[in-house]
């Protein structure tokens, strides 16, 4: 075993602690526990626009809206959906 591997398994807290820090310079984790409000759901499954507007509109991440968007189609069902952009 190496010594730096040897100080890491005594010190497993510390070693943590540093790689935390280290990493959560590059990751500001701004949204992290913002919900999505219904207005928001609304827009994100029935706006025509693209996801990078949508970001500038909503402040959040294109992942995040793809991400909301695809668990709101499963919860909802695709089809119904497909059935209300029809009705517009």
């Amino acid at each position: 075993m190496t010594p730096n591997k040897r100080w890491r398994v005594k010190h497993p807290d510390i070693w943590q602690a540093g790689k935390k820090k280290y990493y959560d310079q590059f990751h500001p984790t701004i949204n992290k526990c913002q919900l999505y409000t219904a207005d928001e759901d609304a827009l994100i499954i029935t706006s025509e626009l693209s996801d990078r507007d949508l970001h500038g509109c909503l402040g959040r991440s294109v992942a995040a809206i793809q991400n909301r968007r695809s668990k709101l189609r499963k919860r909802v069902g695709s089809h119904l959906l497909i059935m209300h952009k029809n009705l517009r």
